[in-house]
């Protein structure tokens, strides 16, 4: 879990998210990780608003991979689509590269 304020950079959001999975792995080895991709994080989300931006998620998927890569899991890692308001952000997000 993350906890955060709506003034959060993007650079403390990623850090605490990298904090926050190597935590999760400590020892934990996973044969499949699952991420609950939920956009509401989105700068251009109307409700939550956190700040983030599309690409962003493309670097906290990064994150889990590059931190799992040697692991049991070998990189298998699924996103699975949850939440968010903005449908046009959300294609952008998912759609990143």
């Amino acid at each position: 879990m993350i906890c955060y304020i709506s003034s959060i950079s993007e650079s403390s959001y990623l850090a605490a998210f990298r904090r926050a999975v190597e935590t999760a792995f400590e020892g934990c080895d996973p044969q499949l990780v699952l991420i609950n991709a939920g956009f509401d994080t989105l700068e251009s989300d109307p409700l939550a608003g956190l700040g983030l931006r599309p690409n962003t998620f493309t670097e906290l998927t990064r994150i889990v991979t590059d931190l799992e890569s040697a692991g049991p899991a070998q990189g298998r890692v699924i996103s699975v689509l949850e939440g968010g308001y903005d449908p046009q952000g959300q294609a952008e997000a998912m759609l990143e590269d």
